[in-house]
């Protein structure tokens, strides 16, 4: 009952609150219908998929689990589709969100077979899921490296993008190497293209304005279609980068660079002069005279291209990479019968932030987040423990998983 009542209210507040957007209130019949299209469907599967858990634990079979996910996704569609401000109804909500309690009800329902058989299939499934969570960890750095469309691009300054402009602001210049960037239909966009790829800084300056409460852009490159290329902005007291990655290419979110405290000392109408560049080993940002290179994303922030969330505490952050890591071990840690091998395929991961770290733009992740790795490795060999014991045949005494006569 706790995990039934602890599914449906993430669902509640995630999906039946207001979202603070112009738009909203439609009925979408695409299945990927912006370019965040990926991301948005990962996130609802995997919202949905412990409500089919709960279900299945609570007694109810795969099948009539997921009946009712289905029956539940068709009530929050119709309610964000008439009631909700700011949220649109699609036909792919409904179909993910089906999709992802019946996941989560089949895998409730066969983990406890799956995990009671042989040493073997443990072994392989051990050996399979570090194999995954490393390539999951070095793939989400690599999707961080940028990747500019060729095409008619545009320079926007200040502009209101939904939410509003900086109030009061004002773009002075904006230069990308010595190429000068208008509030207009660029000429030289081949050239801006390839001047941002090789590093050449951004330069702008400009006059300040009021503060704000989310991210606004300043500048905005962006093109055509249009897409966003780079944006350079305010977000309450932090000053953010963001620019156009690989992982944005494909349909995941796009994570942004964050200066924070840029703008705690600027008030409105001082001098703001504004330089960032994408070099080849390294970034950078500066705002007046604070910041610098050096800044990127952490190696364990791949859950920013799933949700990349706009202003959020720097504790937090590292809160939600720790627990990143943490989720990427445990099935790796869940399949594991003996602590050499829990050992050192831990160690074996904890691999794949150092590699990460060599992708420009990305750091090593910091002392709270490094935690993740062995609490993922507890959290997993304890369920892993359980459903091995759940699945073995009734009056059977559970044969402990770490004991000394396993086959060697």
């Amino acid at each position: 009952m706790v995990l039934l009542l602890g599914a449906a209210a993430l669902i509640v507040t995630t999906t039946l609150f207001p979202a603070n957007r112009t738009s909203g209130g439609g009925w979408r019949w695409c299945l990927v219908c912006d370019e965040r299209g990926l991301s948005d469907a990962l996130l609802n599967l995997f919202l949905f998929m412990p409500l089919g858990m709960a279900l299945v634990t609570g007694g109810l079979r795969p099948g009539r689990a997921a009946l009712i996910g289905m029956v539940a996704s068709g009530v929050i569609e119709a309610l964000q589709l008439h009631l909700i401000p700011g949220r649109d109804a699609s036909l792919r909500d409904l179909v993910v969100n089906s999709l992802g309690t019946w996941l989560g009800a089949g895998l409730a329902g066969a983990a406890p077979r799956w995990y009671a058989r042989s040493w073997t299939l443990a072994r392989r499934a051990s050996t399979g899921s570090l194999t995954a969570a490393w390539l999951v960890v070095l793939g989400s750095n690599l999707l961080t490296l940028p990747s500019l469309p060729r095409g008619q691009y545009f320079g926007q300054w200040n502009h209101d993008f939904g939410r509003g402009r900086w109030g009061r602001a004002t773009v002075l210049s904006v230069f990308v190497g010595s190429s000068a960037v208008g509030d207009r239909r660029l000429p030289n966009s081949r050239e801006i293209r390839e001047l941002l790829l090789s590093g050449a800084p951004i330069r702008v300056a400009g006059v300040a304005g009021d503060p704000v409460a989310f991210v606004t852009s300043f500048l905005s490159i962006g093109e055509e279609r249009p897409r966003q290329i780079v944006l350079l902005g305010p977000d309450r007291d932090d000053f953010v980068f963001r620019y156009r990655t690989l992982a944005t290419a494909i349909g995941l979110d796009q994570p942004t660079l964050r200066l924070r405290g840029a703008l705690r000392s600027v008030n409105e109408g001082d001098t703001i002069l504004v330089r960032a560049s994408l070099l080849a080993d390294d970034y950078c940002l500066v705002v007046n005279n604070m910041g610098g290179c050096g800044i990127g994303h952490s190696a364990a922030a791949g859950w920013q291209l799933l949700l990349a969330p706009g202003y959020t505490p720097a504790w937090l952050d590292s809160l939600a990479g720790a627990a990143w890591l943490a989720v990427l071990t445990i099935p790796f840690a869940s399949w594991t019968r003996r602590p050499a091998r829990l050992i050192l395929g831990t160690i074996i991961l904890a691999t794949a932030p150092v590699a990460g770290a060599l992708v420009p733009g990305v750091l090593l992740p910091n002392p709270f987040e490094w935690l993740g790795l062995p609490l993922g490795a507890v959290l997993g060999y304890a369920l892993g423990q359980r459903l091995s014991n759940l699945g073995q045949p009734p009056g059977r005494q559970p044969r402990p998983v770490f004991s000394k006569d396993l086959p060697r």
